[in-house]
C-alpha cells in the first residue's frame, strides 16, 4: 500500500482523536449531571459515605437491619478517595468514565499485542467508543464498568507475559480486584485459564494457583475486616430470581429495530473477531475464549434487575474482535477499504453527538430540581425509590435507602417489611417518592417495594407531583370525626 504511514498512523490517529472527542466530549457533560442518573447511584454514594464515617459497610440483614449494599468494596473505596464536597455523583461519574476510556486503551493493546497495525488497533478503540451503551451507562455511578475494565486488564496482561510467573500472577492479581469490584466478574480468569490449558497445562494450573490463593486471601480478610458479613452480603444479598422469559425479553429488546443503528459495531465486531479467529488460529490469542465467555455471561440477563449494564464486558469483547477482524480481513488492507471505515466511524461518531444532545436536553426538562426541593422541604420523615434526592436534599430520616435488596430478601422470606407497611398505614411519612404510580407500578418499581406496601401507598396517600424521575405522594388529610 503505498503511503502506508498514512493510513496506517495519520488516519487511525485523526479517527481515534475524532471519536474520543466526542466521546469524552458527551459523558463529561453527564459527569457533571448533578442529579442521579437512575435510583441505584444514590445508594451507592451513601455506603460509601456511611462507611467514610465509620459506620459498619455490611450488616446482618437477617437480624432486621437494612443492608446498605451488596457491592463488594473496592469500588465503594474508590468513591470514598475521590469524594467530592458538594457534588456526591461526581467521583463515581469520573470513575465511570474514565474506565470506559480505560477499555479503549485495553483494547488498543490487546490488537497490537496480536502484531496487527495501529490502524485495526485504533478501530477496536475507536469501537469501544462508538457502542451506545459504554457511552451513555459510563457516568452511571455503578461498579460495572469499572469491573469490565478490570477485568480485560487482566486478559491483556496475561497475553502480554503469558510464559512469565510474574506476568500471570499479575493478572492474576487484576482479575481478583475486577472480583473485588463485581462479584459476578468472573468470565477474565476462566478465559485466561482455558486458553493457556489449550497450549501450556503448566501455565494454565500456575495461573488457576495464583488466583485461587490470592482470591481466597482476600476474601479471608475481608470476611475478618467485615465481622464475617462479607459474603454473606455480597453473595447471599445478591441472590435474585431466574426467568427465561426475562432473558428473552432483553434480548429481544437488544436486537429491536429501533437500536439496529447502534448494534451494527458490536455486532459486525463480533463477526469480524469470528473471522480473524478462523484465520489465525483458535488458540492464537484469550480472545476467542473472552469473547465466547462474555456471549455466555449474557445469560445473567434473566435475573431479577437485571440491565443493560450486564453487556459491558461482552462489548468489550466485540470492540477487540473489531479490530482483530480489521487486522485479519483483505478489504482493509487497501487504501479504499481503510477510508470507508474510517468515514463510518465519523459518521457513527456525529450520530452519538446528536445521541447526547437529544439526551441531555431531556435531562433538564426533567425537573430533578424540583423534585430534590420536594424532598427538602418535606415536614419529616421520608420513604424514597430514588434515594439520591434524599442524599442532595441533605435528608437525615430516610429509610429503606436500597430497597431493591431489602425486597429480594423479603421474597425468600428473610425480610420483613412489616414496619414500614405500619408506617406508611399511619401516614408517618411527610413525603413518598416512587418511580411510577403506585396503583400502576412498573417492574423495577414491583421489584424495590412489595405488593402490599404499594397498595398502602395507594390508601393512605395521594398523588402531588410528578417531577424528575418520580411520582410524589403526600399523605391523605385525616377524616373528620362524624
Amino acid at each position: 500500500m503505498r503511503n502506508k504511514w498514512l493510513f496506517d498512523a495519520l488516519l487511525p490517529a485523526a479517527v481515534v482523536v475524532a471519536v474520543c472527542g466526542v466521546a469524552i466530549g458527551g459523558m463529561a457533560q453527564f459527569a457533571r449531571w448533578p442529579f442521579p442518573l437512575e435510583n441505584w447511584e444514590g445508594g451507592c454514594v451513601i455506603a460509601a459515605k456511611t462507611w467514610a464515617a465509620g459506620a459498619d459497610l455490611y450488616v446482618d440483614g437477617l437480624a432486621g437491619h437494612v443492608p446498605l449494599t451488596n457491592y463488594p468494596p473496592l469500588y465503594l473505596a474508590l468513591l470514598r478517595v475521590f469524594a467530592v464536597s458538594g457534588s456526591p455523583f461526581l467521583a463515581g461519574r469520573l470513575i465511570g468514565v474514565a474506565s470506559v476510556l480505560g477499555l479503549a486503551a485495553l483494547a488498543f493493546a490487546f490488537v497490537r499485542q496480536t502484531g496487527a497495525g495501529r490502524f485495526a488497533a485504533g478501530a477496536a478503540a475507536a469501537a469501544v467508543l462508538l457502542t451506545r451503551e459504554n457511552l451513555l451507562l459510563a457516568p452511571m455511578v455503578r461498579c460495572d464498568a469499572l469491573a469490565a475494565a478490570l477485568s480485560l486488564a487482566g486478559v491483556v496482561v496475561a497475553y502480554r507475559w503469558a510464559s512469565s510467573r510474574a506476568g500471570l500472577a499479575a493478572a492474576a492479581a487484576i482479575c481478583v480486584a475486577a472480583w473485588f469490584t463485581k462479584q459476578t466478574a468472573v468470565v477474565a480468569p476462566v478465559a485466561v485459564f482455558a486458553w493457556r490449558l489449550a497450549s501450556e497445562r503448566r501455565a494454565a494450573a500456575r495461573f488457576a494457583a495464583y488466583y485461587a490463593v490470592l482470591l481466597g486471601g482476600a476474601i479471608g480478610l475481608a470476611e475478618l475486616a467485615f465481622h464475617g458479613l462479607f459474603l454473606r452480603n455480597i453473595i447471599g444479598f445478591s441472590r435474585s430470581a431466574y426467568s427465561l422469559a426475562d432473558l428473552a425479553h432483553h434480548l429481544v429488546r437488544y436486537v429491536r429495530p429501533a437500536m439496529w443503528p447502534w448494534r451494527a459495531v458490536p455486532l459486525a465486531g463480533a463477526a469480524f473477531g469470528l473471522v480473524a479467529a478462523g484465520r489465525a488460529g483458535w488458540r492464537q490469542s484469550p480472545w476467542p475464549a473472552y469473547f465466547a465467555l462474555c456471549a455466555l455471561s449474557l445469560a445473567a440477563l434473566g435475573k431479577e434487575g437485571a440491565t443493560l449494564l450486564y453487556f459491558y464486558e461482552f462489548h468489550a469483547a466485540c470492540a477487540v474482535g473489531f479490530g482483530l477482524g480489521v487486522s485479519r480481513i483483505a478489504l482493509f488492507d487497501r487504501a479504499a477499504g481503510r477510508i470507508a471505515l474510517a468515514g463510518a466511524a465519523l459518521c457513527f461518531a456525529a450520530l452519538t453527538a446528536l445521541l447526547f444532545r437529544g439526551m441531555l436536553a431531556d435531562l433538564r426538562h426533567a425537573g430533578d430540581a424540583e423534585a430534590v426541593n420536594m424532598v427538602r422541604a418535606a415536614a419529616g420523615p421520608v420513604l424514597l425509590e430514588d434515594s439520591g434526592y434524599g442524599l442532595l436534599a441533605g435528608v437525615q430520616q430516610m429509610d429503606l435507602i436500597t430497597p431493591f435488596i431489602a425486597s429480594r430478601l423479603a421474597a425468600r422470606g428473610q425480610f420483613d417489611f412489616s414496619p414500614w407497611i405500619d408506617n406508611v398505614r399511619a401516614r408517618r411519612y411527610a413525603l413518598i417518592q416512587l418511580e411510577s404510580p403506585a396503583d400502576r407500578p412498573s417492574l423495577g418499581t414491583s421489584l424495590r417495594f412489595p405488593a402490599s406496601l404499594l397498595s398502602e401507598i395507594a390508601r393512605d396517600y395521594v398523588p402531588a407531583a410528578v417531577a424528575g424521575h418520580g411520582y410524589f405522594y403526600l399523605p391523605k388529610a385525616a377524616q373528620a370525626a362524624p
